[in-house]
């Protein structure tokens, strides 16, 4: 929640300020006594920018100092999830309402790393997290996942709730013809080599294939042989690139210049 706040803005609370500035009516929609006040505040004084700063470190959540007191009329701190996400919820909602955001996109990929650095515990507050923002923002937010289906097997027996609020999910087939683990190899390949060429000076560098077709095709076999062993129906995505990369890793290491 603090860094969708943070990615906000101080600029982006600044304009709202100019906004709400000749239409105070749409502070209404906001739910949350507080956060009508502060805009209120903002409104009063559009384009300030101590104002907006000070209105930013309160919805991250730092403690309240005089200066929020006197500037933004507020309070309370912002410290618990839900209160963030109310505030988070109003802002939004303020926020559309004088056209200045339409909502939210949120982009979470590999969601299951999260067990991997996160106790148990701190996931079920992480998971619940997300699952406030959904049912704050139903009509305001674009959440995407990318997880495995063993990471979301997981999460749906700790948070059963959490599932339910996803809807549309794609399921990722593993690879199974060659030829398309081929084209996937060099997708990836031609789109290393595009951010490679806008980064680097026309005299450095080379363009030499790192990893040959034949090269990937093995690796795709290897790894289907593998798979077959352990009765999967093809190759995992992931599996196959990490592959791929180690080995053109490998082959940079041997020609550093």
């Amino acid at each position: 929640m603090r860094r969708l706040f943070q990615e906000l803005g101080v600029e982006f609370i600044q304009n709202l300020g100019e906004k709400l500035a000749n239409d105070r009516d749409a502070i209404e929609a906001a739910r949350n006594p507080e956060i009508r006040s502060a805009l209120q505040k903002l409104a009063a004084k559009p384009g300030d920018t101590n104002r907006a700063t000070l209105f930013r470190d309160w919805l991250v959540g730092l403690r309240i100092l005089k200066s929020h007191r006197e500037e933004l009329d507020v309070q309370f701190r912002l410290d618990t999830v839900e209160s963030k996400t109310g505030a988070l919820r109003d802002v939004v909602i303020v926020s559309s309402k004088v056209g200045l955001l339409e909502g939210i996109f949120l982009l979470l990929d590999e969601l299951e790393k999260q067990s991997g650095v996160l106790g148990a515990t701190a996931v079920v507050r992480y998971l619940s997290a997300l699952q406030a923002i959904i049912d704050a923002l139903p009509q305001h937010l674009f959440m995407m996942l990318a997880i495995t289906p063993d990471a979301m097997i997981r999460y749906s027996a700790a948070l059963p709730a959490f599932r339910s609020r996803l809807q549309n999910p794609i399921v990722l087939q593993p690879l199974e013809d060659e030829s398309k683990a081929i084209e996937l190899a060099k997708f990836y390949v031609k789109h290393a080599r595009e951010v490679a060429e806008k980064s680097r000076s026309s005299e450095s560098g080379g363009t030499e294939e790192l990893l040959s077709e034949a090269e990937i095709r093995s690796v795709f076999q290897e790894l289907r042989r593998t798979g077959e062993r352990r009765a999967d129906i093809g190759v995992r995505h992931r599996e196959f690139l990490d592959v791929l990369h180690n080995r053109a890793e490998g082959v940079i290491s041997k020609h550093p210049g």
